[in-house]
């Protein structure tokens, strides 16, 4: 049998549902001790609080009115493990994210979901709210690799998979970001971007990927010097080519030959975050080793020339590598 507290707080949780703002204030305004409102209340099937029920259902001026409640918990979450947080950040609103992410302790990488758990960074990039994107990307606890459950994706996965090309230019400039990591079923962010026919997002992150690979492979084999001596086109002078003995080509040095050419195909700006992540290589330093070469050589991007059997061997090597 329902108390009337209960019925109390079943009132007020549909004032909340339904977007009532006028019965909400007077619920929470009333100076009757008798009924008094706990703002923490989780009745219904869902177990959903006041809070999540007003962002859920899309109605954010009543969830501004709960957030300024005297000793409301925004941390708790529904039978889903499904915060507020998540939801604002699925939704959009961008002010009400702005307020929960300055409660103490909140968790931004928190996976929730029915059967597919995502993080609030993935929710927000798979609805393209890139506002929000940024404000959670500024977070000094969020994991910007994090996975989602049980397919293993990360937050640039889902943004390929739904297209949103601006969410994935901005993901692409943190450098805490990696490119290279796979799903469940091995397939990396620029796959699934292929998959889905996504072809501004593939085209984006097909560059990248590519020196991601290039760059690895040539830190692999200890060659940093070749990799510095490339970006800044120093050419070798004709004594020292003269005086050393040219060996027959092996199947390795042709390719490590054509990395190196391709190399010079990619845009600086990439260069500059993945050279200085995997050799150590000063900014400042690879900048201007740039800079002093020729404009039409660098504004050069990729071209579909006999790439194929290079990033293949690349490929290869590199899920042997993880084996």
């Amino acid at each position: 049998m329902t108390t009337p507290l209960e019925k109390l707080h079943n009132r007020f949780g549909y004032a909340c549902s339904k977007g009532n703002l006028t019965d909400v204030q007077n619920f929470l305004n009333d100076p009757n001790p008798k009924n008094k409102i706990d703002i923490n209340w989780n009745s219904n099937m869902m177990k959903n609080t006041f809070l999540i029920q007003a962002i859920e259902n899309k109605h954010p001026q009543i969830a501004k009115v709960l957030l300024q409640v005297p000793g409301i918990n925004v941390h708790l979450s529904n039978r889903y493990d499904q915060t507020a947080l998540s939801f604002a950040c699925r939704n959009g609103y961008t002010d009400i994210v702005e307020t929960l992410l300055k409660h103490k302790n909140i968790d931004v990488n928190h996976l929730s979901g029915f059967f597919f758990q995502f993080s609030p960074l993935m929710l927000a990039a798979i609805h393209g709210h890139k506002k929000i994107v940024e404000m959670l990307l500024h977070m000094p606890k969020i994991d910007i690799n994090a996975k989602s459950y049980p397919r293993q994706e990360t937050v640039l996965h889902c943004a390929a998979e739904a297209g949103n090309t601006r969410i994935i230019e901005l993901l692409l400039k943190n450098p805490r970001l990696d490119i290279m990591m796979e799903k469940n079923d091995g397939k990396t962010a620029y796959d699934v971007a292929v998959e889905y026919k996504q072809n501004e997002a593939a085209n984006l992150l097909q560059e990248p990927m590519k020196a991601y690979l290039l760059l690895n492979y040539m830190n692999k084999h200890h060659t940093v010097n070749r990799i510095r001596a490339t970006l800044s086109q120093q050419p070798q002078s004709s004594s020292q080519s003269t005086t050393k003995t040219r060996r027959p080509r092996t199947k390795q040095s042709r390719l490590r030959k054509g990395v190196l050419e391709e190399m010079t195909k990619v845009k600086p700006d990439i260069l500059y975050q993945l050279a200085d992540i995997m050799t150590g290589t000063d900014h400042k330093v690879l900048h201007q080793r740039v800079q002093n070469q020729t404009k039409k050589m660098m504004e050069k991007r990729f071209q579909d020339m006999d790439m194929t059997h290079i990033m293949q061997q690349l490929q290869k090597k590199q899920k042997q590598r993880l084996k």
